[in-house]
């Protein structure tokens, strides 16, 4: 019973699934607070390149 005990003690494979969870979720919480930057970021370019575009073509 007591070498059940340790070797369940030593045990790290639940660890280590721990820290990958940990790991996505902090990424996950990044990508969240970045992508209203980004998405702004995006919007003023295409708004850009349809101005550009708008100007240089010609009027059917």
């Amino acid at each position: 019973m007591l070498s059940k005990i340790r070797k369940f003690l030593k045990n790290e494979q639940g660890a280590t699934m721990i820290e990958y969870a940990l790991l996505a979720a902090l990424i996950s919480i990044a990508a969240i607070a970045v992508l209203p930057d980004v998405r702004d970021g995006v919007s003023r370019t295409f708004t850009s390149v349809k101005g550009g575009m708008d100007q240089a073509a010609p009027a059917p």
